[in-house]
């Protein structure tokens, strides 16, 4: 690789052309550069952006695995060639890679029991949407003890929606006020942001 850059710092110089240098270090096999090239390509609109992302997924580049899943979800409404790619990413570690799993084995084979155990494992490193996903998750297999300790967790962590769900929860239990209490909290609280949410 060192090799590839100092080529690159000779060819190109300091005022390179960063397409032209990620080009040169995707087609010289970085799939971190095949990744990077790709989405330099999708803010263009370059359909060649695909080929990019799909290689480095095929490289071993687990966010290009995510990346590619997604892709073949939005675009084309593949699931059964995005979940070999959201697997492959979970079980190499990436929280994206699990939540889509999750939530794909949800969707498309009502695995409920399947989505619970890898949102759980999202959601055990901390990450706020994965976390509201797995009450969301415990709410649909009847399971509103659990579901209320997982939203009660993601609204610590500053999740609106969460605060949104517990206001429900408390509702239908006639807590009247704690489920405005909620709701004022939920109002001020800014969004999660980007992020795979169930609904």
């Amino acid at each position: 690789m060192m090799t590839v850059m100092v080529a690159l710092w000779r060819r190109f110089g300091r005022n390179a052309d960063p397409e032209k240098e990620l080009r040169v270090l995707a087609e010289a096999g970085d799939p971190s550069a095949m990744r990077r090239l790709s989405a330099l390509l999708e803010e263009r609109g370059d359909a060649e952006c695909v080929h990019w992302i799909q290689r480095a997924a095929e490289n071993g580049d687990v966010q290009a695995m995510v990346d590619f899943a997604g892709h073949l979800m939005q675009q084309r409404n593949d699931a059964a060639a995005a979940e070999p790619w959201y697997r492959r990413a979970a079980e190499a570690g990436d929280t994206g890679g699990m939540v889509g799993l999750s939530a794909l084995i949800w969707e498309e084979h009502g695995d409920l029991a399947g989505a619970i155990t890898w949102m759980r494992r999202a959601a055990e490193t901390g990450l706020r949407p994965a976390i509201f996903n797995l009450g969301v998750l415990f709410e649909q297999a009847g399971d509103d003890a659990e579901a209320e300790r997982w939203w009660l967790r993601a609204a610590e962590a500053e999740v609106g929606l969460a605060m949104e769900k517990l206001a429900e929860l408390l509702r239908r239990r006639g807590d009247e006020a704690g489920a405005r209490a909620w709701e004022a909290r939920a109002a001020r609280t800014p969004p999660v942001g980007p992020g795979s949410v169930l609904h």
